[in-house]
């Protein structure tokens, strides 16, 4: 039996020690399984909950206990009972190692008034009791911060949110901003306080995401988040009276709104102006107007037209009420408009025995301004009672007719009337004549056929008058071109010997209209000076063509003895259908060429009487005289011309010993029409010319 158990006891130390072993090896399998799978973790989590509903358990029951065995008492007593029953810590140590009590109630939270309530701290864990009950706050250090919106407002171009934040200390407040049809927000402010933020260039009218975030390291994070939309700008705009100054229109614009104002004129596009002063402004233009925050333009405009109604301001002062046929009378109109201003162009006058009113249709007035203030010379017509009616306009359209005090004029003769220069309503009637290329056996220019054809658009005006016989003449306005608008050419020996003749001749066609003097006879010489001339005699017409006698009785110029020189030369001759010899023969030719400028022998050259037959020293026509130019060798045989002022001779051939050289040049004709003595007339025509009875 001993012996048994010896053998026994030495097989259990060995399996003894080996057990020991397997069970160490087994609980660290069980330790490391435990761990990787976290069980100690949820253990301990399961614990700490425990726990933490252990002590809200307690407060609660302690404030149940307070309630019942107070029934009597108010909340707050009631809360206070159970405050200094936790602050003994009775039963409270149990659960926790350490406990902490406020020493009294409080009232207020993160700045606002609460129910009543104390805080209790275990173990770092933080307990809210008010008497509702009791609640788990947190850990202390690890409360989340707290914010709350306490108030949001907007414009029409920014959003202002406040919030109040707590157990924020060391944190930080993060404003974002997203438009509704926006994925992400935008930080656009981050902030160590948590005062107002206001977000801004903002597009009116539009909803906006805010979110607001309180921050602290370490700790979960807080956010609050709101919709706003942004206001639209809209509201009253006024257009205050007009006002004119020279011209130039004022206006001020206001509006009902804190708004700035922005205008344009005639236009809505492009950069708007800011201001509520618009100057400079005239007839016709529109002001636009609209309000503006800055950002955001109002979506509507208002709109102003610049109109003035005002008739314009006129006075008529005569220098005298009476007077002849012989004199004028001065007339200073003055016009004057302080809005729009005055429309000079549209301004018109005219001179007649009319007392009425003629209405300010434009077609009953013939004159026009030229300035705000003028002097018009009033042309009598003839005798009777006369008044001169202005129909003055301003820019805006606004007309007045007003009518001098009556004029009293005395009737004159027809010659009397007109003055030199003076436009004359003679009509011509349709007469024709063709010069003809000729020979030297027969008429012509020498260069072709050219033809001229009378008609009534040429206007003629009086190039002299004889107040004793009454007898007026006429000339041209201007050089008379061909059917073909070219001017007439004379060419060679044949231009030569037959100027005079063709120039009267093309002349005489005007000499058949109204009022003109057919009995009148005038002479021409054809030929050539040397071997001998004719003369030729035009009839039953009472026009010729100017020639250089006319213009240098006007100018008074006189002309010179010439040298006279021997050549053998070829010259023009009518016994030849060329025109000119067919021989070289000595001749004496006498030098009768000269010019000068008219403006030294007519010292005014703005007279009436120069500019008729020279105008801006521009003009160039034939004149019906011949001349010869002769020198060594040589004789140039000249038809005389005015051009450009100066009155002088172009050579159409030239004789030489060896040929004739022929040249040919082109100029208008001037015609000079004799009217009848003692013609009588009913005054000037609508166009200022005077008309023949």
């Amino acid at each position: 039996m001993n012996k048994r158990l010896k053998k026994d006891s030495g097989i259990t130390l060995v399996v003894l020690v080996i057990t020991i072993i397997i069970l160490l090896i087994l609980a660290t399998i069980s330790i490391q399984a435990l761990t990787s799978t976290g069980l100690f973790e949820n253990a301990n989590k399961a614990k700490l909950e425990t726990k933490r509903s252990q002590i809200k358990e307690w407060l609660s029951l302690n404030l149940m206990e307070a309630q019942t065995t107070n029934y009597n008492k108010t909340d707050l007593e009631i809360l206070e009972i159970a405050r200094q029953k936790a602050e003994s810590r009775e039963g409270l140590s149990k659960l926790g190692k350490t406990v902490s009590v406020d020493k009294e109630l409080s009232t207020q939270e993160d700045g606002e008034i609460v129910d009543a309530y104390f805080y209790v701290i275990v173990d770092r864990d933080v307990y809210k009791v008010d008497i509702s009950g009791a609640k788990f706050i947190g850990e202390q250090g690890k409360i989340p911060p707290k914010i709350t919106l306490q108030n949001i407002t907007s414009t029409t171009n920014s959003i202002t949110v406040k919030v109040k934040t707590s157990r924020n200390e060391g944190g930080n407040v993060e404003y974002y901003i997203k438009a509704e049809d926006e994925e992400k927000y935008e930080l656009k402010e981050t902030k160590t306080d948590d005062s107002e933020y206001t977000f801004i260039n903002l597009i009116q009218g539009k909803k906006y995401n805010i979110k607001v975030i309180a921050k602290v390291e370490n700790r979960p994070q807080a956010e609050v988040i709101v919709n706003q939309t942004t206001g639209k700008v809209t509201g009253m705009i006024t257009f205050n009276s007009l006002a004119w100054t020279n011209g130039k229109a004022n206006i001020v614009i206001s509006t009902n709104t804190n708004y700035l104002v922005q205008y344009q004129i005639n236009t809505i596009e492009g950069n708007w102006i800011t201001g509520t002063n618009v100057d400079g402004l005239s007839h016709g233009d529109v002001v636009y107007a609209r309000l503006w925050d800055g950002v955001n333009a109002g979506i509507n405009y208002a709109e102003q037209n610049i109109l003035d109604g005002i008739e314009p301001n006129v006075s008529i002062d005569l220098n005298s009420k009476s007077a002849t046929v012989e004199t004028s009378v001065m007339a200073i109109v003055t016009q004057n408009d302080e809005q729009s201003g005055i429309n000079i162009e549209k301004c018109k006058w005219t001179y007649n025995t009319i007392s009425e009113e003629l209405g300010t249709s434009e077609s009953m007035y013939t004159g026009n301004f030229t300035g705000s203030k003028q002097s018009l010379t009033l042309q009598v017509k003839q005798a009777g009672t006369y008044y001169l009616h202005v129909l003055s306009v301003d820019k805006a359209g606004n007309a007045r007719e007003v009518i001098s005090e009556a004029i009293n004029v005395r009737e004159l003769t027809f010659a009397e009337k007109v003055q030199i220069g003076d436009y004359v309503a003679y009509s011509t009637g349709v007469h024709s004549y063709t010069s003809p290329q000729g020979t030297g056996l027969s008429h012509g220019n020498g260069y072709g056929n050219q033809t001229f054809t009378s008609n009534d658009s040429i206007k003629w005006r009086v190039l002299d008058k004889n107040v004793s016989t009454g007898e007026i003449t006429l000339i041209s306005e201007n050089p008379i071109q061909t059917d073909s608008n070219t001017n007439f050419y004379l060419r060679g020996a044949i231009g030569y010997l037959y100027a005079e003749e063709e120039l009267n001749k093309i002349c005489s066609i005007y000499g058949y209209g109204k009022g003109a003097d057919t009995n009148k006879t005038f002479n021409y010489v054809v030929g050539d000076l040397v071997e001998g001339t004719a003369t030729g005699v035009l009839t039953g017409s009472g026009a010729r063509s100017i020639n250089v006698d006319d213009i240098n009785k006007i100018t008074g110029y006189i002309p010179k003895e010439a040298g006279e020189y021997t050549n053998l030369i070829y010259y023009p001759t009518r016994k030849t259908e060329t025109g000119y010899s067919s021989i070289a023969v000595n001749r004496k030719d006498k030098t009768t060429y000269y010019d000068y400028a008219a403006s030294q022998y007519l010292n005014n050259t703005t007279s009436n009487i120069y500019k008729l037959l020279f105008g801006d020293s521009n003009i160039y026509y034939w004149l019906a005289s011949r001349c010869v130019a002769s020198g060594n060798n040589y004789s140039g045989f000249d038809v005389s011309i005015v051009t450009g002022g100066y009155i002088g001779a172009n050579n159409v051939g030239v004789g030489l010993t060896n040929y004739l050289e022929e040249h040919q040049f082109f100029y208008g004709v001037r015609p000079i029409v004799y009217l009848k003595p003692n013609l009588q007339t009913n005054g000037k025509d609508e166009t200022g010319a005077w008309t023949i009875m």
